[in-house]
């Protein structure tokens, strides 16, 4: 008996394989989806928030089994790559365990020829080699979030598993058991599958019962615990208001669906194609409709005869027609509910391709059998070696999206994501100007696409203009782009167009409260424009709403010194310099310092107005201040004047500085010279300044 028709040993054989293939993958990057579902997605950070509904719906939304491994990978190595995609790889491999003895117990059964184990062992393990080396799968592997596919595609097939092992086992109940619980993981995971509690009916109907109302008698509490699971997909979908969000269209009346039932012949053409010959691989196809209902006519003629084949094999060839209804009966989620971004995923395969290779398999065994062992090897080496070449384009999100825009040039999301990888690549600034304009000139509803390319032509001298345009055709494609408000309403302020200014960030923070920068550009136009009740409320406002915000903080502060409420100040100042440092802190260690001194604390002003001075020794004011302070603490003459001299240098038409300076110096004996000179300047600025005629007379000058 050969090896590797042991089950234990092609086990493992597959296994090998399967990492051999998939080794390279952990160093793949996060991409896409992966970013808010994973890397910024702080509910995965704990298992009781990772149940918790996101603010914004992602693909762990309504998935709570996915949500769950994705927080047990974050509480087993952080935000780790390596972590996430060695996750995917073990349900990857899982799934493959269970299609090779899916399929090694179908090949036992009379309807497949009733094959002898060791030859079912081997034609399993060709099954599940073809199957999970296949580089289609890279999709549902290597991409980390969609994870939700594999998950469900592990669900599936072990589902069927188990429910197989019930038909051969003297002790069915267990594996029921098992078999209802592996399926309503399955609808915690992703919707697809919906149709798992359909084939096992259709398993048993065509191998065992060769009926449906009898395998409904047979087994009454078995079939209604398993279509009951479809009550858990039922709440999770409608807990998204039935269209997850808006990214399918579910319930939605609004929906297209005929236009997108017309899109799923070239798909289904498409992934056929794929799974036969595997080139090229796209990662997103991106959102397409044929110009008619006649563009779909040959992809058509393709799907429904083989749809037509199918309900015939059912009855003829049951076996065959098994595989077939499988493979429609996955898809049937993806291809019925209009989807709004994709017409076409290579991951929808993840599943639908386990029949497809059976059926591969079973034709080569009969037609070549035992020979059909060699073509079997040498397609899966080839498919495992594609999938290696395949998980280098994961690398990075630069690689990726490089190669999606070689392939689909057309694709205008695709050229958005090449641009904004492009960006985080220093000096590739045009190429990604480039990508964005192409992209808004694919699809100019892509209001990211406007938004982004406004960002950089913020950045090129004289194209101020073209950003503010860009700015506003993003805003008028979403109304509700908060950040795009602000930072048109930023280059707005830089062009002197104050008022238009102020109603962007009045715009911005309607639109987000959370917008920090908004609110913090609206206090300070506010503040500069003299409506000091307005920029007061503005940065109440926005402390209220982020009491973590330094800057908010410190705006807030130095608006009630300025008021005249020092007292009232000190906390918010206090709480904005623990907090961090910013363009802001000068003002606020300024403020703070004048509250300081209204206290009459008089040391820890002057602590102030240093480390406002250390942040802008231009600022006669805080030069001022600072020696105002030494002077009045004591013990620091020699500082103070060094900061008179300061302040009368940058400001030398106040003739307090100078008159302050003057008496300080008039002290010294060895200084008298240099308190006349200063005098002078006070009584040439101001005569009758209060204390000038005494300081005259005790430096020996003649009265003003």
């Amino acid at each position: 008996m050969s090896l590797l028709a042991r089950p234990w040993f092609a086990g493992l054989a597959l296994a090998l394989a399967v990492v051999a293939a998939y080794a390279d993958s952990l160093q793949g990057a996060f991409v896409w989806d992966d970013i808010p579902s994973i890397v910024e997605n702080p509910l995965i950070e704990r298992f009781g928030s990772a149940l918790r509904r996101p603010a914004a719906v992602n693909t762990t939304s309504g998935r709570p089994l996915l949500a769950l491994s994705l927080a047990a990978n974050y509480a087993l190595g952080g935000r780790s790559r390596a972590g996430f995609h060695l996750g995917n790889l073990l349900i990857h491999l899982a799934a493959a365990l269970c299609l090779f003895g899916l399929a090694r117990r179908l090949f036992l059964l009379p309807g497949w020829g009733g094959s002898s184990p060791p030859a079912a062992a081997g034609l399993a393990l060709g099954v599940a080699a073809l199957w999970a080396l296949h580089p289609l799968q890279t999709q549902a592997v290597t991409y980390v979030i969609q994870r939700a596919e594999s998950l469900m595609g592990l669900c599936y097939l072990l589902t069927l598993y188990l429910a197989l092992r019930a038909e051969t086992s003297p002790a069915p109940a267990r594996w029921r058991i098992l078999a209802v619980a592996a399926c309503a993981a399955g609808m915690a995971a992703k919707e697809v599958m919906v149709s798992a509690p359909v084939m096992v009916l259709l398993l048993d109907r065509t191998f065992f019962t060769g009926s449906f109302r009898r395998a409904l008698a047979a087994k009454p509490r078995f079939y209604g615990a398993l279509f009951g699971t479809w009550a858990i997909l039922a709440w999770l979908v409608l807990s998204l208001g039935g269209d997850r969000g808006g990214s399918t269209g579910g319930l939605s009346a609004h929906a297209a669906w005929l236009p997108y039932w017309l899109t799923q012949f070239p798909a289904v053409a498409t992934y056929l194609k794929l799974a036969f010959f595997p080139h090229p691989l796209v990662f997103q196809y991106g959102a397409f409709w044929l110009p008619a209902a006649s563009a779909a006519i040959p992809s058509a003629l393709l799907v429904l005869p083989l749809l037509a084949l199918t309900a015939i094999a059912l009855f003829r060839w049951p076996a065959a027609g098994f595989c077939g209804a499988w493979f429609f009966s996955v898809l049937a989620v993806t291809s019925l509910v209009p989807g709004t971004a994709d017409m076409i995923a290579e991951h929808r395969m993840y599943v639908a391709l386990a029949p497809l290779c059976i059926l591969a398999v079973a034709g080569l065994h009969r037609a070549l059998g035992s020979a059909a062992l060699g073509p079997i090897c040498a397609a899966a080496l080839a498919l495992g070696a594609l999938t290696v070449a395949r998980n280098r384009d994961y690398r990075s999100g630069l690689a990726l999206w490089s190669d999606n825009v070689a392939k689909r040039p057309g694709n205008a999301l695709a050229r958005y994501n090449l641009a904004v990888a492009l960006l985080r690549e220093p000096g590739r600034g045009a190429e990604a100007q480039a990508q964005l304009e192409a992209a808004v000139g694919l699809q100019p509803s892509l209001g990211m696409a406007h938004y982004n390319l406004a960002l950089l032509l913020a950045q090129r001298p004289g194209q101020a203009d073209r950003a503010i345009a860009e700015y506003r055709r993003a805003i008028q494609i979403a109304p509700g782009y908060s950040q795009a408000h602000n930072n048109l309403g930023v280059l707005l302020q830089r062009r002197g167009r104050a008022d238009e200014a102020r109603r962007q960030f009045e715009l911005a923070v309607q639109c987000d409260r959370g917008n920090r920068s908004a609110w913090s550009n609206l206090v300070r136009t506010l503040a500069a424009e003299g409506r000091a009740d307005e920029a007061l409320a503005a940065a109440a406002a926005l402390v209220r709403a982020h009491p973590d915000s330094a800057e908010g903080q410190a705006q807030l502060g130095i608006l009630l010194a300025g008021r005249g409420d020092p007292a009232g100040s000190v906390p918010h100042l206090e709480a904005a310099l623990r907090a961090d440092s910013g363009p802001w802190a000068e003002g606020a260690h300024f403020s703070l310092g004048t509250a300081y001194a209204a206290a009459g604390r008089i040391s820890d002003a002057a602590a102030q107005f240093a480390a406002a001075v250390r942040l802008d020794p231009g600022s006669a004011n805080a030069q001022f201040n600072l020696a105002a302070a030494l002077e009045l603490a004591g013990g620091h003459r020699a500082e103070a004047i060094a900061h008179y001299r300061a302040a009368a240098a940058l400001e030398p038409g106040v003739a307090e500085s100078h008159f302050r300076l003057a008496r300080l110096l008039a002290a010294d004996p060895k200084a008298r010279g240099e308190a006349r000179s200063e005098l002078g300047k006070v009584l040439a600025l101001n005569p009758e300044f209060p204390g000038a005629r005494g300081l005259s007379s005790e430096l020996g000058l003649p009265p003003p």
